[in-house]
């Protein structure tokens, strides 16, 4: 085999495979399953785990190098990263580019994920509210987090919490992401009757969680 893999045997009738966050392939079979037939089972479904790996790779979080002219997402666009070093320091977007100011180019990364965190805080909380307010859902807190995995969550009291990330991704996903936490003030699950409130909310829902599936790689450096 040219990719990491990692055997696993317990008590089961059936075979399966994954490959988890790392990118190893997990393989996990019965007890009494010979080494000889694992590896045919590795052989009859090495398409998948080829196809499977190589998503994994593109879903890797980006290596930023954050210099003139990288581009960055922000609202599901994106824009170069345009460098002023001077004393002043700051981040202002102009419509075409993001502009980072900065005496210290080693800050760069610093001053732009401050940004990123300012403008969720800025443009999220407001429309939590006015969705909540159009749907008549009730919530308590709003809290910006700097969550890599989640894109937003919803406590046992109805707090709402949402990655700053998500301001990278277009309008209408982060929409999506909104509606769904509130939809769990009412359903804490993800069952049935969570869906079809989801979907009477917002019916193209699934598009929206294919962005975020598709680019979330992009939102992570």
């Amino acid at each position: 085999m040219h990719f990491p893999a990692r055997i696993i045997r317990s008590v089961r009738r059936t075979y399966s495979i994954e490959i988890s966050e790392d990118g190893i392939v997990i393989v996990r079979v019965p007890v009494w399953m010979s080494q000889e037939d694992v590896e045919r089972i590795i052989r009859k479904h090495l398409r998948w785990i080829e196809r499977k790996l190589e998503e994994w790779k593109s879903r890797r979080p980006m290596q930023k190098r954050f210099v003139e002219g990288e581009k960055f997402l922000y609202l599901g666009k994106e824009y170069p990263l345009k460098i002023a070093i001077g004393q002043r320091k700051g981040v202002i977007f102009d419509g075409n580019s993001i502009i980072v100011k900065h005496g210290d180019t080693g800050k760069i990364r610093e001053r732009l994920l401050n940004w990123y965190k300012g403008q969720a805080k800025t443009l999220i909380p407001p429309r939590v509210h006015q969705l909540a307010n159009i749907h008549r859902f009730t919530h308590s807190r709003i809290r910006i987090t700097s969550a890599r995995k989640r894109w937003g969550s919803c406590s046992p009291d109805n707090g709402l919490n949402f990655s700053y990330r998500l301001i990278m991704a277009p309008p209408d996903v982060v929409d999506y992401v909104i509606i769904h936490e509130l939809v769990h003030t009412k359903i804490k699950n993800h069952g049935p009757q969570f869906y079809r409130m989801l979907r009477s909310i917002m019916p193209q829902y699934r598009e929206k969680e294919e962005w975020l599936h598709r680019h979330w790689h992009r939102t992570v450096w």
